[in-house]
């Protein structure tokens, strides 16, 4: 009796512990990656920054029992909005909008921050245009509701992004042709002319393809004219090719004056100037020497932080048969005057990109040194900058690149971020 109850509790020990494994599950999450262009969304005249990133979870579990016991595996991808603080660049609310698998078209879906048009944002959830609300991302209204506000052409709403359009208010155009603009409020379609086929392409372009990351380069240029003098931040070789200036057109861009490249030193000047020679359309100013400003310093890779594009401006430009950021004039600060310089730290893989502050005579008053060592992204708000970037991840099984968010103070240089892959704050002290 002892022998057969010792049996019997084995047995029964052994369907217990058969019975947890075949009920064993576990998931793990790949970091999230950031999904298109970040967005400056305002609401209630707060801002708040947007990111949409996707992450793609493993599911594990264990089934079957004994030989037969198996480890089965499934993919999902989670199509995500988070807002963040603008101050401290803390993440303020995160909203999970679908979680797919993959044989229901989850690897490789995307969602994609499209535009905002008065207290609706408009974004791209894998195979649909969803709105939500600017103040706190609620749903608002998804493709069902376009059907139901155009019951005429409710078929005729393509499930591919590449046939929506933002130009400051959603433009789609349908799978019979037809382009039409949604009005908001009650989400009419109504036929929208096409004015110039190339700012439409590039719009096009911008919504559904464009990743957000534009290159450090893009923030900056090596002149500007401010009060009433050209003033240029160039190396000893760049300024002597910029008094080589007969035509006038390092005057008018200094992109046309040679670039030193990875090893520019480069430090104030002043240019002294005059006039060139008549022609047709009459004479131009031209560069005839260029004079280091007293006490100014030297940065690698040194130029002046440019100004944001205003109101209605173009964000890029055709240029030699490509789109590229518009040209515009360094972002002149006040209280006190002076100007923004991003530059480099070291030309190997430790460096990384600072910022320094100068007054109107030049002077530095503070330099940060930033998290990243590519900007890709910025927005100016009043007494701060709002900075997106990467840095190569350290350590020998990263892969990728890690990418930041900071919220830096104009007026002494302190700033906070958000490691948009780890999920988490961070700060100067970081290493």
């Amino acid at each position: 009796m002892g022998g057969s109850g010792r049996r019997m509790r084995a047995f029964v020990l052994a369907m217990a512990l058969a019975a947890g494994v075949a009920g064993c599950s576990r998931s793990t999450f790949e970091p999230p990656e950031r999904s298109g262009p970040p967005a400056l969304v305002q609401s209630g005249g707060r801002d708040t920054l947007w990111i949409a990133t996707v992450q793609v979870e493993t599911r594990s579990r264990h089934v079957g029992a004994g030989a037969s016991a198996r480890w089965m595996t499934e993919s999902y991808t989670h199509l995500r909005i988070g807002a963040h603080d603008p101050a401290s660049a803390r993440r303020e609310w995160l909203k999970t909008l679908q979680v797919l698998k993959d044989d229901e078209g989850g690897r490789g879906a995307q969602v994609r921050i499209l535009g905002q048009r008065g207290e609706v944002v408009w974004v791209w959830l894998h195979d649909e245009p969803l709105a939500l609300s600017a103040r706190d991302g609620a749903p608002v209204a998804d493709l069902a509701r376009l059907h139901q506000a155009n019951p005429e052409i409710a078929g005729l709403f393509p499930r591919e992004l590449a046939h929506y359009t933002w130009l400051g208010e959603l433009v789609v155009t349908l799978a019979d042709g037809r382009h039409v603009r949604i009005e908001q409020p009650g989400l009419r379609a109504v036929p929208y002319g096409i004015d110039s086929d190339a700012q439409f392409r590039s719009a096009n372009y911008l919504t559904g393809t464009w990743n957000g990351g534009f290159r450090t380069a893009h923030f900056g240029v090596r002149h500007g004219l401010i009060e009433g003098r050209w003033v240029g931040l160039l190396s000893d070789r760049e300024a002597e090719d910029g008094e080589d200036d007969a035509w006038g057109d390092h005057y008018a861009d200094s992109a046309e004056i040679d670039d030193d490249g990875a090893t520019a030193r480069r430090t104030f000047r002043i240019a002294a100037t005059g006039r060139t020679r008549e022609f047709s359309e009459g004479s131009h100013e031209r560069i005839v020497r260029l004079d280091r400003i007293t006490g100014s310093g030297y940065w690698l890779q040194g130029v002046m932080l440019k100004a944001s594009a205003p109101p209605g401006a173009p964000a890029f430009t055709l240029h030699d048969r490509q789109w590229k950021p518009a040209v515009r004039p360094p972002l002149w600060l006040s209280n006190p005057d002076g100007v923004l310089v991003l530059h480099r730290t070291r030309l190997d893989a430790q460096g990384r990109l600072a910022l320094t502050r100068l007054d109107g005579a030049f002077r530095e008053r503070w330099t940060t040194v930033l998290p990243f060592d590519e900007l890709s992204n910025r927005w100016e708000l009043p007494g701060r900058l709002l900075l997106y970037g990467s840095r190569d991840a350290p350590g020998p099984d990263a892969d990728g690149r890690g990418e930041s968010l900071v919220a830096l103070d104009l007026a002494d240089g302190s700033w906070r971020g958000w490691r948009v892959g780890d999920e988490r704050e961070s700060g100067p002290a970081d290493p």
